[in-house]
């Protein structure tokens, strides 16, 4: 029988060891990668947050994930080994979504875009070219190659080609492609002379697009797009995109014969050193800054040759957003999937992804495929560099996604509580869901719901260069299996926030909530010298003029009337130095409180050993 002393020893250990945990101040990520020459970008900003690498000998390979307790974000370039993933904690984060082969998969997100055509129409689910794959599927493409022939000579004979090289272009609008499964030896035809040779391949054959030139040059345009929740459902698109330029000009007339140089994007140019865009840069991208958004720089382009910008951005980000929402039932089934099978009911996941797009020449974007882990390694040119946006992009990724060390996430995170005399008239207007201080109205929100949008509300306001494009009041119908209580109470918050009500309602309960950049006073961010936004956020040009305007603002923070507005549990974290004197305090009463358990036994079992005597 083991000693009663030894036994409270091992309790003791073991306590302590679980305060450690419970307590640790630093953020921690998972970096499961040998090669990381391409992870730049990332590990620059992971060090810009204050976020560590977990130290540890197995730390570039899988078998570090088992020690769940370590670290705060799991970060790979490959899919996830997930049966090695220890017990996921609630605060912990992992940068890929179960099941996001519904959207990198090129069969499976053509298959989708078929099943939402059914559901939705054509019209609304039109922006991937259309693919076939030989030979299961030949009469289907046999009927599609017929039809897009008969659909470009009705075009040409009426003069209708939106390109001026189309006319004289024998195979405009005939064009298909052969491509193999693993994206190598592209194959032009215009006939049906050659197809049988590809009947026994089991690759795609797919529609090319005509596309729209910049100087000569076919480009393609990449968005970033990030999924950072699933219920309540979340998309953000980074406000720049990587814009490629193929090296050579683009054929008159595209077959077998062309270099492939002149239509694949690999190795590409800058676009701001096109004749045609030349003008609209401002700003070059360079290691300091990221310049000019490329995006804006199309859009003004698209808008110099009488095409619809508004229209262009409205096409791209809808594509975007049609596509993730009307998988989302996918998405909530392999999650609930993966969460029984591996026994982690905790965890969050999110993923960053780059959707890239070619524009056909009447401007009407075409999704080409969704990549998983896009490329982040810097691209140098003489004349500058997209390092500075891939910087920020990641930087702004983690913000936005708000990694917690085991110390952060247990402060309370509380909503706002104030006297029902401020509330009783706002509670009729259901649709200041902006001011947090009042979510706990009668009939707006359970617990649990106001809990979620919460965290949704306050990510919201750490999006930094990111916009939101779900949810959205003219794409919420695509939702796959209809909007979930946590959706409404999110699509609510957002229809309800502008400059004026984000001003009036409380916004935080916790520095954290101000990305560890500022203290929460009054429900508002103060930001440290350095950060700006609702949130703290973005980084400021540290001048004068930024200065001072930091300092009345906070000023005017610190003299808002509080004499209604309490938070329920602490409303900033302790600095270094108390939350060491914590865990001291927290340990020794930890102690005690096992000496007296301790003592407690020893007494029982002496009474007794005594009573037995006697």
């Amino acid at each position: 029988m083991i000693p009663l002393r030894t036994c409270m020893v091992w309790v003791m250990v073991a306590t302590s060891s679980w305060c450690v945990h419970a307590t640790r101040t630093s953020k921690v990520f998972l970096l499961p990668e040998e090669q990381r020459d391409h992870l730049e970008p990332l590990l620059t900003a992971m060090h810009t947050l204050g976020i560590k690498e977990f130290d540890d000998r197995h730390a570039d390979s899988w078998d570090a994930a088992a020690h769940t307790n370590e670290f705060d974000v799991v970060w790979s370039y490959e899919y996830p080994e997930w049966d090695m993933l220890g017990p996921l904690r609630p605060h912990t984060k992992v940068n890929h979504l179960p099941g996001n082969y519904a959207l990198v998969t090129k069969g499976h997100v053509y298959t989708n875009q078929l099943r939402l055509q059914h559901l939705y129409g054509k019209e609304h689910f039109d922006f991937i070219p259309q693919q076939f794959r030989l030979p299961d599927e030949r009469s289907q493409f046999m009927a599609a190659f017929e039809a897009s022939t008969n659909a470009a000579a009705a075009a040409v004979a009426v003069r209708q080609p939106p390109s001026a090289t189309a006319a004289d272009d024998p195979s405009y609008g005939r064009r298909w492609l052969i491509k193999n499964q693993n994206h190598r030896g592209v194959h032009f035809f215009s006939g049906l002379n050659h197809l049988d040779k590809y009947m026994s391949s089991n690759d795609m054959v797919a529609q090319c697009i005509e596309p729209l030139l910049i100087s000569g040059h076919k480009f393609d345009i990449g968005l970033y797009v990030t999924i950072s929740s699933i219920d309540p459902l979340r998309v953000y698109i980074y406000h720049n995109a990587l814009l490629r330029m193929c090296k050579l000009k683009y054929p008159k007339d595209l077959d077998d014969s062309a270099d492939v140089e002149s239509y694949v994007v690999d190795d590409y140019l800058p676009p701001w050193e096109m004749p045609d865009l030349k003008e609209y840069y401002k700003a070059i991208p360079s290691e300091d800054r990221e310049g000019t958004s490329h995006f804006d720089v199309l859009k003004m382009y698209l808008d110099s040759i009488n095409m619809d910008s508004s229209r262009f951005q409205q096409d791209i980000y809808g594509a975007v957003a049609k596509l993730v929402a009307g998988n989302r039932g996918h998405f909530v089934r392999t999650e609930a999937q993966f969460r029984a099978a591996n026994h982690q009911p905790h965890g969050h996941f999110f993923e960053m992804y780059r959707f890239d797009f070619v524009v056909d020449d009447t401007g009407k974007p075409w999704l080409l495929e969704v990549n998983q882990s896009p490329n982040l390694a810097p691209k140098h040119f003489a004349t500058g560099t997209d390092a500075k946006m891939k910087r920020n992009i990641v930087h702004d990724l983690l913000t936005l996604v708000g990694i917690q060390s085991p110390h952060e996430a247990s402060l309370p995170n509380t909503i706002f509580q104030v006297h029902e005399t401020y509330c009783k008239p706002k509670c009729q207007d259901t649709s200041r869901v902006v001011d947090m201080s009042c979510w706990r109205c009668p009939g707006w929100f359970s617990p649990h719901e106001a809990t979620t949008l919460h965290q949704s509300a306050t990510e919201y306001l750490r999006r930094g260069g990111f916009q939101l494009v779900f949810p959205s009041v003219e794409l919420d119908r695509f939702l796959d299996g209809g909007p979930s209580p946590h959706d409404l109470a999110f699509s609510r918050y957002v229809q309800s926030s502008s400059e004026r009500d984000v001003a009036a309602g409380a916004t935080c309960t916790s520095r954290s909530h101000c990305s560890m950049h500022g203290d929460c006073v009054n429900g508002r961010c103060a930001c440290d010298d350095g950060y700006e936004g609702v949130a703290c956020a973005g980084i400021q040009d540290a001048d004068l003029t930024d200065a001072l305007e930091h300092a009345k603002f906070e000023d005017e923070l610190k003299q808002l009337h509080s004499m209604n507005l309490r938070v329920v549990g602490a409303a900033t974290p302790p600095p270094q130095g108390a939350s060491d004197t914590a865990l001291v305090v927290l340990m020794l009463g930890n102690v005690v409180g096992v000496a007296i358990v301790y003592c407690v036994a020893t007494f029982l079992y002496k009474s007794k050993a005594s009573a037995k005597e006697h």
